[in-house]
């Protein structure tokens, strides 16, 4: 019959010499005794077919004798037979040569090496002994007789074995024999053959197995093995090609020949680049000249700057000119080659060309000092000019000295402007339908101003006046046609400022004022800040209709857009509430009440539709979430505490799930504790379930290692223990506080197994509720000892077997298709 590959494992070999005493022959057979193991290590249980051989040499050429036993029994892997029950051993065979036992099981090969025969069984071939009939000792020993034991001789005196390394010798007096056995390890110098079941053992090199034989190192391309079987080792090393060089962190590599790798100019530090510089500050730092080329189109883009939002700026060659343009508006400065600039316009034809407004800080013409005087000669412009400082004691329009006449012009200042006179033509000493502006920070002082209305009026001037100082005018109307453009002060005498309103009470539109600013009505607000003392911007209300509140430096701390979005740290906002942050706690909830209530630090709620919503969402580099609470007392405390319940029937409920995938080790939950060994990683209460493996990990020698649990279809609790027979019986009671946790009695026996370490007759158990009787078979009274397995069932638990459990419906372990399935119904069902 077919058998399993079998592992020949020698425990001992006893070898006898039977006494007769009615004849002086010696018995032609011998004692043999080994173990046999499954190709995993187990110990076999079985009836084998054994093969068994003598031979002359180590090698197995020359053999001497053989049989072949077909019904060999073997319990717990140990086997006994004897050697010539089926072919009788020859007398001749041992004449003090050294012999050698084969043994072969089933169809498996011989096992290797061959077993070095040393003792003999009453002495084969010691023909003096067959002719004495008595013989306390021997004083002379003749030839014939055995005179060495493996060539160590002592005539007349004992031969002593002495066990060495995994060797064991046991004398048996009162058998007449002497067993030499082996305890087998996994030492290197171990004679045996080895295979995948043999622990410690070399079985394969990189997934390349041959038990028993060599594996070979085969060099490829470009490498060399150099074995040393003096000093055990084996050498690998390269003969040519390849890439070679060296480098300094930090640096991006470059080729520096062929086959050489070496340093480039280019460092990274962090997440910045630098270019000839070891120290960037921004994203790419560049210490030296940069030289820009475009592709030779009419059109080369050398620089495109560009924000987040998608609003971009380009400096590019075109024709003879540099330009400075901005999507889609076009050029906003043009430097040409002959070194005119135009800013607001393409072709400038003066130095400085300005298609558009400009200020100046000072302006002096050349024609005198303090004169400003045929002004059109050097500035032109269609809007505004503004310069710093112009004191005009004469100002000549072409119409005479001293007079302000149709100037269709403005005149900007950061200082005073003092006229003298201003006629515009209308009368002596009259400022009337100037259609002009006159700005500055300063004082505006009018000798006389006469607009036609009234001695001293200024009225429906059509003009603005702006000054931070104090304009002095007996009457001052402003009706519907008149505006303020400079600094106004209602209330008080002090300075307001350039382009300021101060107000000293309550200011009231469309309503009369209760507060300082009370407002009857809607106001909008076109871009602008609300900003502090300091004159930071605090809340910016932006173009796009969005409300941002800025920190320190201009950047929006938190933005309201248009859909309701709020972002902290985010522009552009995508959730209800989107935060976004560089610090340490990007959100932060801390609740510090002295109530006996469970407060909410924060509480997360998504129930759109059944089996549907996510309470909360976390995601991180290192950890999703981390839990942890602080004891202050001696109550029960959970750094993470996760419930699950239902008003419905159905369905599984998971107070905490954890999911693991992906490759390498992972974890769906872990828990870790340490202090002692009353604390636990992992503690349930109610019951353990899973479709995986339950294992402990312990620390081998060849790093952490897996052990199994056993399983089983009841609910079993065990307890073991060693006991010892006192002439024939003995008495074992069990550990009272096991007895509390089973139940013990005539519906639920305990289970009792016995293993006894002495040679008796056998025992049997008679089993009561709280203990149980070891007793010899046949009356026996040796006093042997054994150890002992109870099992008994769990207390409470006596009916369960082979239960049913719904939550393993839904395990994708156990089912991943359908665990598929369902996942994408719930999909498609919420639309996704």
């Amino acid at each position: 019959m077919a058998r399993k590959s079998l592992v020949f494992l020698a425990v001992g070999m006893v070898i006898f010499f039977f006494a007769s005493v009615s004849s002086a022959d010696v018995p032609d057979s011998i004692n043999y005794q080994g173990k046999l193991t499954t190709a995993s290590g187990g110990c076999l249980n079985d009836t084998v077919q054994m093969t068994f051989t003598i031979y002359a040499d180590a090698f197995g050429t020359v053999l001497d004798w053989s049989e072949t036993q077909t019904q060999v029994e073997v319990k717990e892997g140990i086997f006994n037979v004897l050697l010539g029950s089926v072919n009788p051993l020859p007398a001749s065979i041992f004449d003090g040569t050294a012999k050698y036992l084969g043994v072969q099981v089933e169809t498996d090969p011989e096992m290797s090496p061959l077993k070095p025969m040393v003792t003999t069984a009453y002495a084969f071939g010691s023909h003096h002994a067959q002719e004495a009939d008595t013989a306390d000792y021997a004083r002379n020993v003749p030839a014939a007789g055995i005179a060495s034991v493996d060539g160590v001789s002592n005539p007349g005196g004992n031969v002593d074995l002495i066990q060495t390394n995994a060797i064991t010798i046991t004398p048996n007096d009162g058998a007449d024999n002497i067993s030499i056995g082996e305890t087998h390890s996994a030492r290197s110098d171990n004679p045996h053959s080895v295979s995948a079941g043999q622990t410690g053992a070399l079985v394969s090199v990189d997934g390349v197995s041959n038990a028993g034989g060599n594996v070979d190192f085969v060099p490829g391309s470009n490498m060399t093995i150099t074995p040393n079987d003096g000093a055990n080792t084996v050498t690998f090393s390269s003969t040519a090609g390849g890439i070679g060089g060296s480098g300094t962190a930090n640096y991006i590599p470059k080729f520096t020949a062929p086959t050489t790798v070496g340093n480039s100019t280019i460092y990274q530090s962090g997440s910045d680049i630098g270019i000839g510089t070891t120290g960037p500050s921004q994203k790419l730092g560049v210490l030296g000249n940069i030289a820009l080329e475009g592709s030779g189109s009419s059109q080369s883009y050398a620089l495109d700057f560009r924000d987040t939002g998608g609003s971009e700026w380009q400096v590019h060659y075109q024709g003879i000119a540099l330009h400075f343009s901005e999507t889609g508006i076009g050029s906003r400065m043009v430097i040409e080659d002959g070194g005119q600039v135009g800013i607001g316009i393409t072709t400038p034809g003066y130095k400085l060309h300005v298609g558009g407004d400009f200020y100046a800080n000072t302006v002096n013409t050349g024609q005198g000092n303090f004169e400003h005087y045929a002004m059109n000669q050097h500035v032109r412009t269609t809007d505004n000019v503004s310069f710093g400082d112009v004191s005009a004691n004469v100002i000549n329009t072409g119409y005479g000295n001293n007079e302000l006449f149709a100037m269709n012009q403005n005149v900007r200042t950061s200082d005073a402007v003092t006229f003298a006179t201003v006629n515009t033509g209308q009368g002596p000493n009259e400022l009337y339908d100037m259609n002009q502006n006159v700005r500055t920070s300063d004082a505006v002082t009018f000798a006389t101003v006469n607009t036609g209305q009234g001695p001293n009026e200024l009225y429906a001037m059509n003009q603005n006046v702006q000054t931070t100082d104090n304009p002095t005018f007996n009457r001052v109307y402003i009706s519907d046609y008149g505006y303020a453009l400079g600094g106004f002060h209602v209330g008080g005498t002090s300075d307001p400022g350039t382009d300021h309103l101060i107000v000293d009470g309550n200011a009231g539109i469309g309503v009369t004022a209760a507060d300082k600013l009370d407002v009857n009505g809607d106001i909008r607000v076109r871009g602008a800040d609300i900003k502090d003392a300091g004159g930071t911007a605090r809340v910016t209300l932006v173009d796009n209709g969005a409300l941002s509140l800025n920190e320190d430096g201009g950047v929006a701390s938190v933005t309201v857009a248009t859909d309701g979005d709020v972002g902290i740290g985010d522009t552009s906002p995508d959730a209800q509430l989107d935060v976004e942050s560089t610090d340490f706690y990007v959100l932060r909830s801390e609740h510090t009440g002295t109530s006996s209530q469970d407060a909410r630090a924060v509480y997360g709620k998504s129930t759109p539709q059944d089996y549907y919503g996510i309470g909360g969402y976390f995601e991180g580099g290192y950890q999703g979430v981390y839990a942890r609470v602080i004891a202050t007392g001696t109550s029960t405390y959970y750094g993470v505490y996760g419930y699950a319940t239902t008003s419905g029937a159905g369905g599984n409920k998971y107070g905490v799930s954890g999911n693991a995938t992906g490759s390498g080790s992972n974890y769906g939950v872990r828990g870790y504790a340490s202090g002692g060994t009353t604390n636990y990683g992992v503690y349930y209460s109610g019951g353990l379930g899973g479709s995986g493996t339950k294992s402990c990990v312990v620390k081998t020698s060849q790093g952490p290692t897996l052990l199994y649990c056993q399983e089983s279809p009841e609910n079993w609790f065990e307890d073991f223990g060693e006991g010892t027979l006192v002439n024939g019986q003995t008495h074992i009671e069990l550990d009272a506080l096991f007895l509390e946790t089973v139940t013990i009695n005539a519906a639920n026996p305990m289970k009792v197994f016995v293993q006894l370490e002495g040679d008796c007759n056998g025992v049997y158990v008679s089993k009561g509720t709280t203990g149980f009787d070891v007793v010899e078979l046949k009356n026996g009274t040796t006093n042997v000892p054994f150890s002992y397995r109870v099992v008994a069932k769990r207390k409470g638990f006596e009916d369960r077997r082979l239960d049913y459990t719904a939550a393993g419906e839904n395990d994708a372990y156990l089912y991943p298709e359908a665990a598929a399935r369902m996942e994408k119904e719930r999909l498609e069902k919420a639309g996704e």
